[in-house]
């Protein structure tokens, strides 16, 4: 792991947003930037 991605995972830690339950809308959101955008992304 790199240490960027150290930074960022403890960053989402401290905001307690990991395992949280599935958000629709915010699922439809990410899949409509990710088409807009032409990139992938991950569920």
């Amino acid at each position: 792991m790199i240490a960027d991605e150290a930074s960022r995972l403890k960053a989402l830690h401290s905001y307690r947003i990991l395992d949280t339950d599935p958000e629709q809308a915010f699922d439809d959101l990410t899949l409509l930037a990710s088409q807009l955008c032409g990139t992938p992304r991950s569920r």
